[in-house]
């Protein structure tokens, strides 16, 4: 029995051997089989795999690619793409800067082509003016009309008026009011603006209510004190405004004319600025024969259709005052 435990036993190790050497010589006849993943291969370091890369410090100094070393060309480890798109959007905000420029030039260009087409009218005179301008606005209609009428052009209409000033009282605010008014349209600069292109001179104080002294306006002395006064204030004014147009007396009363009390002083009067308009060559606007002539026929009342009161105008009577400007102006030498 135990021999043939033996056999058997000997005969295994024989059989295994031989398996084994099988093997052996089969293993030879088979090509080798490379191990190394391709996969984890660095380009840049191919003996390195890449768990070692990962073990090394990151270099400090810029990685020379294989095929560029011989011209040493370094390779730039940033992405270029987000250069690419801040020049990008930098450009476009330049761009914008420069357009706004542009736009802001092209607005200052055309600012200063309309102030140099500025032109400013002055209405110039006693509470005639000042009433229709102050509680009826004509100044800022005439401004509105001459927007229309004139476009290329900024028309600027100012007022100055006193009650009770007198062709004497006018005469000492002239530099004052007139041609060394302060300019505020140029704000923080300090500066007086030159004298109006154009002035309307229009006034009846020194018919209503009269010389000062009490005397009579038909006196004449009075006539011939007023008519000095009246040739020096219109030799200034022609000296230093394009256009100067006379205006005035108008009313003291809408009774029919000849019918109030101071109809013949202000006829007499608006004949003596008529007289003196011819000889400065400058345009008079009769309002008195304006108001007559749009009186209702048989109106009987001493105020309410064209003035307030007998003498300064209502809303009806400023209304052909404006018209009344407005034309004259039209008509001459401003623009």
């Amino acid at each position: 029995m135990i021999n043939e435990e033996e056999e058997n036993r000997q005969l295994l190790l024989e059989s295994q051997q031989v398996t084994t050497t099988l093997r052996k010589m089969e293993m030879k006849k088979l090509p080798q089989v490379d191990t190394h993943d391709e996969s984890r291969v660095n380009p840049l370091f191919p003996e390195k795999d890449e768990e070692e890369l990962l073990e090394e410090p990151l270099p400090q100094q810029p990685i020379m690619l294989k095929e560029e070393e011989d011209s040493s060309k370094t390779f730039p480890l940033a992405c270029t793409t987000c250069d690419k798109e801040k020049a990008k959007y930098y450009g476009i905000r330049v761009g914008i800067v420069f357009l706004v420029l542009y736009i802001l030039g092209v607005i200052f260009m055309f600012i200063w082509i309309n102030l140099k087409n500025r032109r400013v009218i002055q209405l110039y005179g006693d509470s005639l003016v000042d009433v229709p301008c102050e509680y009826h606005q004509i100044n800022s209609k005439l401004r509105d009309d001459f927007y229309y009428l004139k476009p290329s052009y900024i028309t600027e209409v100012n007022y100055f008026g006193q009650g009770g000033a007198r062709i004497k009282d006018l005469q000492n605010r002239l530099h004052r009011n007139l041609f060394q008014r302060f300019d505020y349209t140029t704000p923080f600069t300090w500066q007086y603006a030159d004298p109006p292109d154009a002035v309307i001179l229009y006034w009846d104080s020194d018919v209503n209510p009269g010389p000062k002294d009490g005397s009579s306006p038909l006196n004449n002395a009075t006539v011939a004190a007023y008519l000095q006064t009246l040739y020096n204030v219109l030799d200034q004014m022609t000296a230093n405004c394009h256009v100067v147009i006379l205006a005035g007396p108008t009313l003291t009363g809408e009774l029919p004319r000849g019918q109030n009390a101071l109809d013949p002083a202000l006829d007499y009067y608006a004949q003596l600025n008529n007289e003196t308009a011819r000889m400065y060559n400058i345009t008079y606007i009769n309002t008195r024969d304006l108001y007559f002539a749009n009186l209702p026929v048989g109106w009987d009342q001493f105020s309410g259709y064209l003035t307030v009161d007998g003498e300064h105008p209502n809303g009806r009577g400023s209304a052909l005052l404006r018209t009344a400007f407005r034309e004259a102006l039209k008509n001459s030498n401003v623009w």
